[in-house]
């Protein structure tokens, strides 16, 4: 069995200098060009352990146009959290 690590970068345009990264949405959200992201092998993690919980289509759309840049390896499923702050949005909504 092999095992593969994926760093986290902060910023996009910090991929290009590690083999395999792990990118959180919230810092591809509002991104508008892909210049300066060259990312080799990455994943696209939804960022929901952040607080975060990314509207599903607005994600799928990004997984889909960032899919292109470098080797995207997977696309992390958002977390449903269970914590009361996060289970009282999901009742409201």
């Amino acid at each position: 069995m092999s095992v593969r690590f994926y760093i986290g970068c902060h910023q996009p345009a910090d991929a290009q200098f590690f083999s395999h990264c792990c990118i959180n949405f919230s810092r591809l959200r509002n991104r508008k060009y892909r210049k300066g992201f060259s990312p080799q092998q990455w994943i696209l993690d939804a960022g929901t352990f952040a607080g975060l919980m990314p509207n599903l289509e607005e994600y799928a759309d990004a997984a889909h146009r960032w899919s292109w840049c470098g080797i995207l390896e997977a696309v992390v499923a958002p977390d449903l959290l269970c914590l009361p702050q996060y289970l009282e949005k999901l009742v409201c909504q």
